[in-house]
């Protein structure tokens, strides 16, 4: 089940991931990709995961860390994978890491940065 603040391809249900419209302890597992940077409170969204949570159930948190500003709808902050923990609170961390290393980042910042030498350009489309 795919869950979204918007109408898009594959979103299955509408919702704020600070208030989710699901019975608590209900998922056996919870995939939580590139979402906690969009959220105002992070924190409320990592308690309304952990309600929706079966006993046992695993999250799959993951955050970007070096990965340039990008709005969907709005771009509050990054994390560290200590900040993860503490953010966590009494879930049992399984294991952490790095999902991207320096050279994924580094070809990120510079597709960027020639976007910016070529504002016509977004990556995406191409003017004739």
């Amino acid at each position: 089940m795919n869950i979204d603040l918007f109408t898009i391809p594959g979103v299955d249900v509408l919702a704020n991931v600070e208030q989710l419209p699901f019975p608590s302890n209900i998922f056996q597992r919870v995939e939580c990709d590139a979402v906690l940077e969009h959220v105002r409170a992070p924190e409320r969204a990592l308690d309304e995961i952990r309600r929706v949570l079966a006993p046992g159930g695993y999250l799959h948190l993951v955050t970007p860390f070096c990965h340039p500003f990008h709005e969907y709808p709005r771009d509050f902050r990054r994390f560290t994978i200590d900040g993860l923990r503490e953010l966590a609170g009494p879930m049992e961390v399984v294991a952490d890491g790095w999902r991207t290393g320096p050279t994924a980042t580094l070809l990120v910042f510079s597709i960027e940065f020639v976007k910016l030498l070529l504002p016509f350009w977004d990556g995406a489309h191409y003017r004739m």
